[in-house]
């Protein structure tokens, strides 16, 4: 099958081993995010500045793509705002006395809004050129559980808690689009990583892995062959499933 990829939020972090297991599949691959520093513009990878939660944008993005094309159609959201943890460690500071309603409202909106809206048009495309399709959304491992916040070596300083809203949300989305689309050839599921390793102060990682049976992060590399499966014909009877890849850190 001729297939065409689309990812959002593809300046994000482990957005690059996503597009590496997309470009096995798919002819072309468009590369959504609200800016760029490097902007690809022709082969098999494509950049699209877009606002994913404007829905008059988002519906006329999908208008001009030539969905006639390509016989399979697959949809990554991984927009959100993101909270990293950097040697210099974390790069926030919240609590709920001192939450900021307006900056909730705005993450929400992106990991929420923004991918209702993205798969909203893009199963309408899907719908009208008989695709096979597959939607994965990008979770987190905070998707079942609350941040164990002990690991920020502060005891004021706090997961924001638009993380947890937005991750625990889109396992609800998931399973609405899955049941929604289930007779129309459209898979949609959700994969949830727990914290990954990168530049993070030697403290935390190790207050981090001990969180876990197997004693350690995970390596970004290693959600490569969950998405492949995921997104393939592999996982054909898989739908509305999240898949929790943590070393075990959900089952203590």
């Amino acid at each position: 099958m001729k297939s065409i990829g689309i990812v959002t939020g593809a300046n994000g972090f482990l957005a690059n081993n996503v597009i590496k297991t997309l470009e096995k599949f798919c002819e072309k691959i468009y590369l959504i995010d609200i800016s760029y520093k490097n902007e690809i513009t022709n082969g098999k990878l494509n950049t699209i500045k877009l606002d994913v939660t404007n829905e008059t944008k988002v519906e006329k993005f999908f208008n001009e793509i030539n969905f006639g094309n390509y016989t399979k159609s697959i949809l990554i959201n991984m927009a959100s705002i993101d909270y990293k943890v950097s040697t210099d460690g974390a790069d926030f500071k919240w609590n709920i006395e001192n939450a900021d309603v307006k900056a909730i409202k705005k993450s929400l909106e992106i990991s929420l809004i923004g991918t209702f809206l993205m798969s909203k048009y893009f199963c309408k495309q899907s719908l009208k050129n008989e695709h096979h399709s597959s939607i994965l959304n990008f979770a987190s491992d905070l998707s079942i559980l609350i941040s164990n916040d002990t690991v920020y070596g502060d005891s004021n300083n706090h997961k924001p808690i638009d993380y947890a809203i937005s991750k625990h949300g889109l396992i609800g989305l998931t399973k609405y689009f899955s049941v929604y689309y289930a007779e129309n050839n459209i898979r949609v599921n959700a994969i949830s990583p727990s914290g990954v390793r990168s530049n993070q102060n030697k403290d935390f990682i190790d207050k981090y892995s001990k969180l876990a049976p197997m004693n350690r992060m995970l390596e970004a590399e290693e959600i490569e062959g969950a998405v492949e499966f995921l997104i393939s014909d592999k996982s054909s009877f898989i739908t509305g499933q999240n898949l929790i890849i943590d070393g075990g850190k959900s089952i203590w």
